[in-house]
């Protein structure tokens, strides 16, 4: 081999080492509790607080705690308990409005029904509201919530009470002290319509996808959209174009109020190891969808993916991929739309599993990592940051 080309391997080599690592700081263990904590949410505040809510099982059951950092992400508060439920909290997500305020929804479980309920801060965490109940009709789970421009609330959950399971959505205008009575926005001709995600973007459209089990072996990502802050809805339109198992959607939306979606697929229920992750992304408010990406391909199975977009539109991904059986996590951008994509990079390197990845930006362009990792010999919420 020639000096010229051993050096441009060397440091082609090289460059390949800086970009696989740099970045992202070490984990970081947010959690020691007797029972598992799993589960975490994240949401970022305007001035880049960084809020954490999981569910903890230390007291025999689900309860939901919270914490939170002001310099992000290198100190964070003590653990603080949000919930004192009978029944089995499961939290869900944490959205921030415009006013810098907390809104923290999720489902209860027992033995009968699941309802959703709500709660809020109006001080940076510090103190939080009485939960309010806010459905009593039948189960409903998995609610996912969007804050509009204008400070609304938008929340969106599904029914499993009886065949067919559909979605349904509700919203406050006053910064959650009162709602919309549920309204069913899909009319299920399969079996399940499940596990919704939502989104508003700047023109006041809200946007909301799910699972829909059409029948066995079967299931595909569906979407529909509102103009008119929920009063409508349009027509139902397919996004996973790939036959087989298509599951857990998310969105982001970028600056311009472009759609950036991302599940896992199978191609069938029973081949689970072929597990990847699938993208799509729409330019005109949902009016059309440029053709889907593949982006994992691995013969091991890729599952959960997790979207960021950072103020200069760069999209993030975070997803498990399992490695010897292990889930470990892996992370790839897009600095062009979604159209072109970084190799992929592996985060964790654990002896057991890393699971359910959930990340935000920072209006510095910093992305802030959340996920559970039983190696401890129980579950625990890490952090990890990737420095722009």
């Amino acid at each position: 081999m020639k000096r010229t080309e051993l050096m441009m391997l060397v440091l082609g080599l090289l460059l390949f080492t800086q970009v696989a690592q740099a970045d992202w700081t070490p984990a970081k263990r947010l959690t020691w509790n007797a029972g598992d904590s799993e589960h975490p949410a994240i949401a970022v505040d305007l001035t880049g607080g960084l809020h954490v809510v999981w569910e903890d099982k230390t007291s025999g059951k689900g309860e939901i705690y919270y914490k939170r950092s002001t310099d992000g992400g290198v100190t964070w508060t003590p653990n603080k308990r949000l919930t004192w439920d009978s029944r089995w909290p499961h939290p869900t997500g944490l959205a921030v409005d415009a006013s810098g305020y907390l809104h923290l929804f999720w489902h209860t479980s027992d033995a009968a029904y699941s309802h959703i309920y709500y709660k809020k801060s109006t001080d940076g965490g510090n103190s939080w509201t009485s939960s309010r109940r806010l459905t009593w009709a039948q189960d409903n789970e998995a609610p996912e919530m969007a804050v509009d421009s204008s400070g609304n609330l938008h929340l969106v959950c599904y029914s499993p009470d009886y065949y067919p399971w559909d979605i349904s959505y509700r919203k406050s205008t006053d910064g959650g002290s009162t709602w919309t009575p549920s309204k069913k926005i899909t009319y299920t001709f399969g079996e399940v319509s499940a596990f919704p995600v939502i989104a508003a973007d700047p023109s006041g459209n809200i946007h909301v996808l799910w699972e829909e089990h059409v029948w066995a072996d079967d299931t595909r990502i569906y979407y529909k959209k509102s103009s008119d802050g929920g009063a409508t809805w349009s027509a139902i339109k397919k996004l996973s174009w790939v036959a087989g198992e298509s599951f857990k959607p998310r969105i982001v939306l970028d600056s311009s109020g472009h759609l950036h979606v991302v599940y896992f697929n199978a191609p069938s229920i029973y081949e689970g190891l072929q597990y990847e992750v699938y993208y799509r992304k729409s330019t005109d408010a949902g009016g059309t969808w440029v053709a889907g990406k593949r982006l994992t391909w691995n013969s091991v199975p890729d599952e959960y993916p997790a979207i960021a977009v950072d103020p200069t539109d760069i999209l993030h991904l975070v997803w498990e991929e399992e490695v010897a059986w292990i889930p470990e996590l892996y992370y790839k951008s897009s600095t062009d739309g979604g159209d072109t994509w970084s190799i992929s990079q592996n985060l964790t390197n654990t002896s057991l599993s890393c699971d359910r990845p959930r990340i935000a930006a920072d209006t510095s362009g910093n992305i802030h990592l959340v996920w559970y990792d039983n190696t401890p010999g129980n579950c625990e919420i890490y952090y990890m940051k990737y420095v722009k």
